[in-house]
């Protein structure tokens, strides 16, 4: 190696590193940028493309997307909820409306009234004599009324009946204010005052409106759906396991659910307008021997009393239906 160096060492010349010297240095750099590429590539593998084409969860077509992050979400193996053949009318803590739900063309149906808590019901004279052969929908209207939505066998076409209170005097009414019910051949989609409107459901089970534009769907896949403009959009849905029936009260909505573990029979929760962190809250109930998965629930709300129609029992609960404190 004598003459490599030679030369004049002048200002700022430095002794030549020894190769022992490079070569640790070398491999640790190597190494480092092995890592660094092993890294990027695991996590362009398990990173999704933003440019999926599937949707996403609460999105129509995707995914349910529970609001209740302790709840599975439903499965294919879910079964449908029964769809009511009846409805239920609660006027009071003792008073209330029934019909069955016919169909149309179908036979007349009968509806009829209870003023001692449904321990005896009368049958309505003035709604038979109006021919109708299904309802699809029972609810108070202002000032004491009482409307009901029905279909007569000429045209089907949902006519408003009212009467007035217990009375039993319907007649057509001369100045429709309009409903919510389910679209008859149309299950996807509910009538309200103003129109046809579309629903993320499969099928709607039922349909209830609240103050203002609040309303909610109860699906046939057991999701509960709410908007707050009258269904011009829809919340990301909420599954309720078992759930048979909906209604509303001055809290929001009231779901009847069947074969749940927390009870032998109907549990009810009560559910806010809209979402939010803490938007259930289980509050009562109902035991019976009802087959849960056969029974369909019918429910309805007049001040502090919640009226079940389940299987052949109608009971009528007080406190908002709240049995536990």
């Amino acid at each position: 190696m004598a003459g490599v160096f030679r030369g004049r060492r002048g200002r700022g010349w430095r002794r030549p590193t020894p190769v022992s010297r490079v070569w640790p240095r070398f491999l640790l750099g190597g190494l480092l940028v092995a890592v660094i590429v092993l890294v990027v590539g695991a996590l362009a593998v398990t990173t999704p493309s933003d440019s999926a084409g599937t949707a996403g969860a609460g999105e129509v077509g995707g995914p349910p997307a529970p609001l209740d992050t302790a709840s599975p979400a439903p499965t294919a193996a879910t079964q449908p909820i029964p769809v009511p053949t009846r409805l239920l009318l609660a006027l009071s803590s003792t008073a209330a409306w029934r019909a069955p739900a016919g169909s149309c063309p179908g036979s007349p149906i009968t509806l009829e009234y209870t003023t001692d808590g449904g321990a005896t019901w009368k049958p309505s004279t003035s709604a038979g004599a109006l021919g109708a052969t299904s309802v699809l929908d029972l609810e108070r209207g202002a000032s004491g009324a009482v409307i009901a939505i029905g279909q007569v066998p000429d045209d089907c076409a949902p006519r408003e009946l009212t009467t007035v209170n217990r009375a039993d005097k319907w007649k057509p009414n001369p100045t429709p204010i309009g409903a919510w019910y389910v679209t008859p051949g149309t299950p996807t989609s509910v009538t309200s005052p103003t129109g046809v409107v579309a629903t993320p459901c499969p099928a709607v089970v039922d349909v209830r409106a609240g103050v203002e534009q609040n309303v909610a769907v109860l699906c046939t896949d057991e999701r509960l759906f709410r908007s707050k403009d009258a269904g011009v959009t829809w919340d990301s849905g909420i599954w309720v396991p078992g759930a048979r029936g909906l209604g509303s009260n001055r809290q929001g909505y009231l779901v009847a659910a069947m074969g749940t573990p927390m009870c032998a029979g109907v549990v009810l929760e009560v559910f806010s307008p809209s979402m939010a962190p803490r938007d259930r809250t289980v509050v009562g109930c109902h035991e019976t021997d009802a087959d849960p998965a056969a029974t369909p629930v019918s429910i309805s709300v007049a001040a502090d009393a919640v009226w079940l129609w389940v299987g052949d029992q109608i009971v009528a609960l007080a406190r908002n239906g709240a049995t536990w404190a």
